[in-house]
C-alpha cells in the first residue's frame, strides 16, 4: 500500500514541476515578447524617415522633410514612410520592418499567453 502512495506522491511532485516549468516559460516568453514589441515600436516611432528611411528606390529625396510623412506599422513592426516624389503629388509609400522579427515577437507573446492560459485550465480540472 505504501508503494501506491509513494507512486502517487511522485506523480504529484512531477506534475508540480511541470506546472512550474510551464509557468516560468510562459511568463518568460510573454515578457520577452512584450519587450521585443516595445523595443521595435519605440525604434520605429522615431521621426527619422527623412534621415534613415526607408527610402523610395530610385527616387530623389526632397530637399526638406516637408514631402515625407511617417507612421508606425504593427504588421510588420516598423516604420511606414510616404514620400511625395514629384511636383504632380505622386505619393509612394515604403515600409521598414522584418516579418521574421515581428513573427518572433508576436509568437513569444502569444505562446507565453497560451501557456499561462493552458496552465490555468489544467489547474481547474483537478
Amino acid at each position: 500500500m505504501s508503494a501506491g502512495v509513494g507512486g502517487t506522491r511522485g506523480g504529484s511532485t512531477r506534475a508540480t514541476r511541470v506546472r512550474v516549468v510551464v509557468f516560468v516559460a510562459g511568463v518568460a516568453g510573454w515578457v520577452l515578447g512584450m519587450l521585443l514589441v516595445a523595443q521595435l515600436a519605440l525604434t520605429a516611432m522615431k521621426p527619422t524617415c527623412y534621415q534613415e528611411g526607408p527610402f523610395v528606390p530610385g527616387a530623389v529625396a526632397p530637399e526638406s522633410s516637408a514631402g515625407v510623412s511617417e507612421a508606425l506599422s504593427l504588421a510588420p513592426i516598423g516604420r511606414v514612410c510616404s514620400w511625395v516624389v514629384s511636383e504632380a503629388g505622386v505619393v509612394v509609400t515604403v515600409q521598414s520592418g522584418s516579418w521574421a522579427t515581428t513573427g518572433l515577437a508576436y509568437g513569444l507573446v502569444g505562446g507565453g499567453f497560451a501557456a499561462l492560459v493552458a496552465l490555468g485550465f489544467t489547474k481547474r480540472a483537478e
